[in-house]
């Protein structure tokens, strides 16, 4: 089994692929966001296969493990759901979607938006997605799907994000959006 260790015996520091695995993300998610709408091209369709390869076109919970994007295991992550912020880390990852270890459970089919941040904490990418799995992933994990193209933005920008007056709400027993 490939670790991290063995991506920084390999002469590559773990932040720098860490920083490469998010880029990957991006360019995968908007080629399949614009093929999704009947706009993709070549370049996109190329882009979806080879990085599909590498990340994983299959959500993570199908038993798909790829070894490029294993250095994220574990990564914190934010999310932003209908009753506020919630803090998290990444259990499993694909170009597909997201395992995340979570204290809270969102409703089935709750839509949010997933925060990355790079391992030198410079960009976030934002990656909207959908709650598809609470009842089946193991106690305290959540399975999303992402369902849209991953936007990046600097990380200064984000700095308010989660301090906004919505995290205090985070334990609200209000019922999620439809």
């Amino acid at each position: 089994m490939i670790t991290e260790l063995d991506f920084v015996a390999r002469g590559l520091p773990l932040w720098s692929v860490m920083n490469d695995l998010l880029q990957m993300l991006n360019h995968y998610r908007a080629a399949r966001s614009r093929i999704g709408v009947g706009r993709g091209d070549e370049a996109d369709r190329t882009t979806v296969l080879a990085f599909g390869r590498l990340i994983g076109d299959d959500p993570p919970w199908h038993g798909v493990d790829p070894v490029t994007t294993r250095p994220a295991i574990d990564h914190p992550v934010t999310l932003a759901l209908p009753m506020g912020f919630v803090q998290g880390t990444i259990r499993a990852l694909t170009g597909a979607g997201v395992l995340v270890a979570l204290d809270t459970r969102p409703g089935l089919g709750t839509r949010c938006v997933v925060r990355i941040d790079d391992a030198d904490r410079r960009h976030s990418y934002l990656l909207p997605a959908v709650v598809s799995m609470v009842e089946d992933a193991s106690l305290g994990e959540v399975a999303l799907i992402f369902d849209g193209p991953c936007d990046v933005t600097d990380a200064r920008l984000m700095r308010a994000w989660p301090e906004s007056s919505s995290a205090r709400r985070r334990h609200s027993r209000m019922p999620p959006a439809a």
